[in-house]
């Protein structure tokens, strides 16, 4: 009976150990379950970081793009105010240039321009202008005065065209007296040329040919002087006097003069080539006392 009990106990025992060992496996599944737990909450840890890293991500660059928007809207405002402040500046200086009347100080009146909304009126307005007797005022039609101002400079160019004319015609016969008294001198140039085959023809087509090319020379060098004359004058004209002289290469009538000359020298040249043609061998040749 001792023994049975004895083994009684020791069954319990291994009851004992049995539960004992069946704690060791809730143990075992209780860690599991910890551990499983364990790494489904880090699972869910971490995709609340991975959704909270994404969110930020994306917020950070919602903010960015509104920092550039914010940016760009910045720049555009601040260039409209630049524009803003140029179109001040301008309007500034439009005020500045344009003046008002009583910016203009007006000590008296000299001129002013009156218009008639009917030509046959202006006749009439310039008699009353005239005949006004509180004021002494002359009315004058700008189109009527111009025109009387170039025919009185019509009249002006036309002396000075009559008198350089004269100017030529005087040049002219200064060469015709200097060519008829140098055939004195000449004799004997004329009869050693007749001596040596030359005859009367070739004697006279010489004189006038001379002549022709001094009346040329002439009317050239004048030219030649009114252009410089005209280019060293231009400046201090206009600066002196406010007129302008326009310098324009020869017109017609100025090639008409100068053919006039050199036909005029022409002519000119036969008065000393016939007193040439005229004049006999011997008379060159001989010894005058």
């Amino acid at each position: 009976m001792a023994d049975d009990d004895h083994d009684g106990h020791d069954h319990d025992d291994d009851s004992d150990d049995g539960h004992t060992h069946d704690d060791g496996h809730d143990h075992d599944e209780d860690a599991a379950d910890d551990h499983a737990s364990h790494d489904h909450e880090t699972e869910a840890a971490s995709t609340d970081d991975a959704h909270d890293h994404d969110h930020e991500a994306e917020v950070a660059a919602a903010d960015a793009e509104h920092d550039h928007d914010g940016h760009a809207h910045e720049e555009t405002a601040t260039a409209q105010t630049d524009d803003g402040h140029a179109h001040e500046d301008d309007g500034h200086a439009h005020a500045e240039a344009e003046l008002s009347i009583e910016d203009v100080e007006v000590n008296q009146v000299t001129s002013f321009f009156v218009g008639t909304t009917d030509r046959r009126d202006v006749l009439q307005l310039q008699r009353e202008i005239n005949d006004f007797e509180d004021e002494p005022m002359m009315a004058v039609i700008p189109g009527v005065a111009l025109n009387e101002m170039w025919r009185s400079l019509g009249f002006a160019e036309t002396g000075l065209r009559l008198i350089s004319i004269f100017v030529v015609l005087v040049g002219l016969l200064g060469m015709l007296v200097s060519l008829y008294t140098s055939l004195d001198e000449r004799r004997r140039e004329m009869a050693i040329l007749r001596a040596v085959g030359a005859g009367p023809k070739r004697i006279v087509s010489l004189l006038v040919l001379e002549s022709v090319c001094l009346a040329a020379a002439g009317a050239l060098a004048g030219f030649v002087l009114v252009y410089v004359l005209l280019l060293a004058g231009q400046s201090l004209v206009e600066a002196q006097v406010g007129l302008f002289i326009p310098i324009s290469p020869p017109g017609s009538i100025e090639l008409l003069f100068l053919g006039a000359v050199v036909t005029a020298g022409f002519l000119i040249g036969f008065v000393p080539a016939l007193k040439a043609y005229r004049t006999a061998l011997h008379d060159g040749l001989t010894v005058r006392v």
